[in-house]
C-alpha cells in the first residue's frame, strides 16, 4: 500500500510544513508544480536554487493558477536572463500582484515599451511608461498619449513628454481628448501663450453649446487653467466666456495676500457671482488704494 504524500495533502498547513522539511531540489522541483495546495507550491518554490532552476521558475511564474506562487516564482528569476519571458508575464495579465512582480524586474528598455504598447492591463501599461527613458521614447510616449484606450495611461505618457518639443500636439490634446483629466494633463506641460489662448478659446465656444456634459468639462478646463495661470490677460479670456465683468473686490481683512494681490485688484463675474470661479485681475496701473 502506497502511502500519501504529506506535501500534497488537502490541508494547506500540513502540507506547506512538509515541504518545509524537505531538502531535496529534484522532489521540491516536482511539489513546485504538483502540489495541490498553493501554500505547498509556493514553499517549494522558495526553496529552490534559483541558478539551478530558471527554465522551471519561468514556466511556473507563467502557468501557474495562484498569483503568490507566480510571484515567488518571478522573485527567484534572474532578471537578465529572462526579460523576455518577463514581457511574456506581464502582457498575459495574471494580475496587477504577478505584473507588478515582472515590471519591476524589467530593465531592457525594448522590453520595458513592448509593455507600455501592448500589456492587457492598463495598470501595468502605466508602470512600464513610467520606466521608460522618456528621451529614448518621445515617438512611443506621442502614439500613447493620442491612442491609448484607457485616460489614465494617456496621462502617463503626455507626463513623459518633453514639453517644449511637442507644444502643438499638447495643444491640440487639450482641445481634443474625450477625457477631462488628460486635457487638464496637457496644459499643464502647455507654456505657448498662443496655443494656450487657442485652447481657451476652443472650450469657450464648448460652453456655448447645447451639450451638458461637454460643457461641464471644458468649464473644469477653463478652471484649470485659471487656477494655474496668474497672466491678466489669459484670465480676462477666461472671464469673457462667462458673463459681464460687474463687480470689484479686495481680499477681506486679514487675508495674507502675495505681492501678487497687494498689487492687484479682483473682478469677478456673473457666473462668479453664483459660481465663486474665475476672479480676473485687474492691471495694476488700474488698481486705487
Amino acid at each position: 500500500m502506497k502511502l500519501f504524500a504529506k506535501w500534497n495533502s488537502k490541508d494547506s498547513r500540513t502540507a506547506e510544513k512538509a515541504v518545509r522539511e524537505i531538502d531535496d531540489q529534484k522532489k521540491l522541483a516536482r511539489i513546485a508544480v504538483e502540489a495541490r495546495s498553493s501554500e505547498a507550491r509556493e514553499a517549494a518554490v522558495e526553496k529552490l536554487k534559483a541558478e539551478d532552476h530558471q527554465p522551471l521558475l519561468a514556466e511556473i511564474a507563467k502557468t501557474d493558477g495562484h498569483w503568490r506562487v507566480c510571484r515567488a516564482a518571478i522573485e527567484k528569476l534572474i532578471a537578465e536572463e529572462n526579460q523576455p519571458q518577463l514581457v511574456d508575464i506581464v502582457k498575459a495579465d495574471y494580475g496587477n500582484y504577478v505584473s507588478e512582480a515582472a515590471i519591476s524586474m524589467l530593465t531592457d528598455q525594448a522590453c520595458i515599451a513592448d509593455v507600455a504598447s501592448n500589456a492587457i492591463n492598463w495598470i501595468a501599461r502605466i508602470a512600464a511608461i513610467e520606466k521608460l527613458i522618456a528621451e529614448e521614447h518621445q515617438p512611443l510616449l506621442i502614439e500613447i498619449a493620442k491612442t491609448d484606450k484607457v485616460g489614465d495611461v494617456r496621462v502617463a505618457a503626455i507626463e513623459k513628454l518633453i514639453a517644449e518639443e511637442h507644444q502643438t500636439l499638447l495643444a491640440e490634446i487639450a482641445k481634443t481628448d474625450e477625457d477631462c483629466d488628460v486635457r487638464i494633463a496637457a496644459i499643464s506641460k502647455l507654456t505657448d501663450k498662443e496655443l494656450l489662448r487657442q485652447v481657451i478659446a476652443h472650450h469657450g465656444d464648448v460652453l456655448k453649446g447645447s451639450d451638458e456634459d461637454k460643457r461641464r468639462q471644458s468649464e473644469q478646463v477653463l478652471l484649470h487653467i485659471y487656477e494655474q495661470h496668474h497672466d491678466y490677460e489669459i484670465r480676462k479670456q477666461i472671464a469673457a466666456y462667462n458673463g459681464t465683468l460687474i463687480e470689484a473686490y479686495r481680499p477681506q481683512e486679514g487675508y495674507e495676500s502675495s505681492d501678487h494681490d497687494r498689487n492687484t485688484s479682483y473682478v469677478i463675474t456673473q457666473h462668479e457671482r453664483d459660481e465663486r470661479r474665475f476672479r480676473v485681475p485687474v492691471p495694476p496701473e488700474e488698481y486705487e488704494s
